[in-house]
């Protein structure tokens, strides 16, 4: 298995620290002058998308050849190899009629047809390492296998799970139980948006698969959340957000004593509740961490400064370390330090 994150513009670059770096990319999450030349390194493998619907109409992308095309420019012949997606209609999360989600399936696969038709034409000029991947959405196991039976009769032979929002309505084994049945039929699944590594690695078999994505590196460091890994363990950086009243009602991590803040909730964390001490951590008692950000900076300077992109920067690519880390053990594509890369770490 292979594991791809996501990038969005303003983020760190994950391959300039990481040699086996996978990225997805998003057409509606860059510009339109962007191509991935901009970027100091290539990435191993990519994947880009086609984008949030709303999004792709905002920027002129109005029919599947528009976001071929588009997709094309961001490769801009650049020799890696690279899956690109049809423009497609997730399903929603709140439930609809069955008889309106086969109206979404419809015209993904009506849309995933002429993007097929469109890339033939082109492909004889194309770099020969670009491939199609279908997404298939669906909502119950027959839905799921009609897509896949069109996709294939398309011409698709790769393939990637979408939905998974609206699925999560279900229980993950229902999840977990589609891709056992998948994986019989496809020649290759890559199931998109693996936002919760621990959840996943307990529901998601994910020896089967061939490749995941996430965007849990940036998404966390966003909420001032960071990772470590064997054990996994998740913290909140303490803020005047995220502080003990936060903690009496949410989430699932531990709270971090911020060093640069801690003047200002000293007294509060001594007032916690005794059942809730627990889950309030000294960063000095954090596990040592061997990730380029923390041996650059130190952990402190590395992961606790917030209000700023750059602070978030720093605290994605650690977590992005974590992640690769997590999954060492099963993924063909382990984390790979670049000789130098701390010269890159914003």
């Amino acid at each position: 298995m292979e594991i791809y994150v996501a990038w969005y513009t303003g983020d760190p670059e994950y391959q300039a620290i990481d040699l086996n770096a996978n990225l997805v990319v998003s057409l509606t999450n860059v510009s339109m002058r962007w191509n991935i030349k901009k970027w100091n390194f290539l990435p191993r493998k990519l994947i880009i998308n086609a984008g949030v619907a709303e999004k792709r109409e905002k920027l002129g992308l109005k029919n599947p050849k528009d976001v071929l095309l588009r997709q094309l420019e961001i490769i801009n012949n650049c020799s890696i190899e690279t899956f690109i997606c049809p423009p497609d209609f997730p399903l929603p999360r709140k439930p609809l009629h069955n008889f309106d989600l086969d109206q979404i399936l419809n015209e993904n696969i009506k849309n995933a047809e002429i993007y097929y038709q469109e890339f033939q034409k082109l492909a004889p000029s194309l770099p020969q390492d670009i491939k199609l991947i279908g997404i298939i959405h669906g909502y119950d196991e027959e839905s799921l296998f009609r897509v896949v039976k069109e996709l294939t009769n398309i011409g698709y032979c790769y393939f990637a799970l979408g939905s998974q929002e609206a699925k999560s309505r279900l229980d993950r084994g229902s999840i977990a139980s589609f891709i056992n049945k998948l994986i019989q039929v496809v020649k290759y699944l890559h199931v998109l948006g693996v936002t919760s590594v621990d959840l996943h690695q307990k529901y998601i078999p994910l020896s089967l698969v061939h490749s995941v994505d996430s965007a849990t590196p940036i998404k966390e460091s966003y909420n001032n959340g960071i990772y470590f890994s064997h054990p996994l363990r998740r913290f909140k950086v303490c803020t005047e957000r995220l502080n003990i009243n936060w903690i009496k009602n949410w989430g699932y991590a531990s709270l971090v004593c911020n060093p640069f803040r801690v003047n200002n909730c000293d007294k509060s964390c001594k007032k916690v509740e005794e059942h809730l001490k627990h889950r309030i951590v000294n960063f000095t008692d954090l596990p040592v961490c061997k990730c380029p950000v923390c041996r650059k900076f130190g952990q402190a300077e590395g992961l606790f400064r917030t209000g700023r992109k750059v602070f978030n920067n720093r605290r994605a690519l650690h977590n992005y370390f974590h992640l690769k880390k997590e999954f060492e053990t099963i993924i063909t594509n382990p984390f790979r330090e670049r000789k130098g890369c701390m010269e890159f770490i914003p």
